[in-house]
């Protein structure tokens, strides 16, 4: 079913509702910022893309396995472009939220795996929210799966390169990021104890363990 872009955005905003555990009309109508209505989320339930038990705002919405199945393609190609347009362009935040919105109704499934492959599969938005799966996140696993690891599973002295950081802490991430642990960088552990000291190309940078746990990356043959 080809869906329109008003449909895609409602779609969207029972997504991020539903992830916040509010799925009703009231909060999917503030979320869709004037484009959804009562009107639109009826016609979508008509189409068979959701349900909605109960009476005015406070009705609960549930999205079908068609809307969700719609929904997730959605999300999954709006929050890789916002991890596109900050990673790779470098642009705020801002800047790449109005990007990603435009990105989201264009992108093929191949395109937006291309991107995810790019990335190295990310796992959260800029704004620390999951990113779904696609395929090649799931081939990935099984085929290079243990070559992605955390940079706690490193030994000293090994060298390896950011393939991604799995942060809910949007601020902390941007700070990890002008320190220089970005995608495709360099990496080497030096120290263990009593934090974890890595080195991105020129900067050694101390995190604790948990922020270490988060920062995956892409393990390579040589090390000193």
């Amino acid at each position: 079913m080809k869906l329109t872009k008003r449909i895609d955005e409602a779609l969207e905003a029972v997504w991020t509702s539903t992830e916040a555990g509010e799925p009703t009309v009231g909060r999917v109508i503030r979320d869709g910022e004037g484009v959804v209505t009562a009107d639109l989320l009826e016609s979508m339930q008509e189409k068979r893309l959701l349900s909605i038990s109960g009476k005015g705002d406070a009705a609960h919405i549930a999205m079908t396995s068609e809307g969700r199945d719609h929904a997730r393609r959605v999300i999954r190609g709006h929050r890789l472009a916002e991890r596109l347009v900050c990673d790779v362009l470098g642009v705020s935040l801002e800047t790449a939220e109005v990007a990603a919105c435009e990105f989201e109704h264009t992108l093929s499934p191949d395109i937006t795996d291309s991107i995810c492959t790019l990335l190295g599969h990310p796992g959260r938005c800029p704004h620390g929210k999951e990113i779904p799966d696609g395929e090649c996140c799931r081939q990935a696993r099984e085929e290079v799966g243990p070559v992605v690891a955390p940079a706690t599973a490193l030994e000293i002295g090994e060298n390896a390169r950011v393939a991604y950081v799995a942060l809910a802490d949007h601020a902390l991430s941007h700070q990890l990021a002008s320190l220089g642990v970005a995608p495709g960088v360099p990496v080497r552990l030096h120290q263990r104890y009593p934090s974890f000291v890595l080195k991105c190309e020129e900067t050694e940078i101390a995190v604790e363990e948990s922020i270490a746990k988060s920062i995956y990356v892409r393990r390579e043959q040589n090390r000193d």
